[in-house]
């Protein structure tokens, strides 16, 4: 890892093995992050009168708008983050409905 500045993400690898080593480390730090997110997820259930106010679907707009915006900061494809967003937003939504439906009964 020759030539990185301390903290410098964007570092050239030299193997295949420090490739993965930088992957995994950012993977734990990704699911962390989506695991805290999660939890505020949730606590919005109690904040919604009925179930169908669990979709906005403005509000999935204006995330994907948001993410995409900063996957071009960091010079990646928009799409990229805009397919794992919509994949992470349809999967809190299903954990957010079925938990309004077991908190609002």
């Amino acid at each position: 890892m020759s030539g990185a500045k301390e903290g410098d993400w964007r570092i050239e690898c030299e193997s295949l093995a420090d490739v993965r080593r930088h992957i995994d480390k950012y993977d734990d730090e990704i699911a962390a992050l989506i695991c805290k997110r999660h939890h505020f997820v949730m606590q919005a259930a109690k904040f919604k009168k009925t179930v169908d106010a669990v979709v906005v679907p403005e509000r999935i707009e204006e995330i994907i708008r948001r993410v995409r915006a900063i996957a071009e900061s960091y010079g990646v494809s928009p799409d990229v983050l805009e397919k794992t967003y919509r994949g992470l937003l349809s999967g809190t939504i299903s954990d957010e409905r079925r938990h309004w439906l077991e908190t609002h009964k």
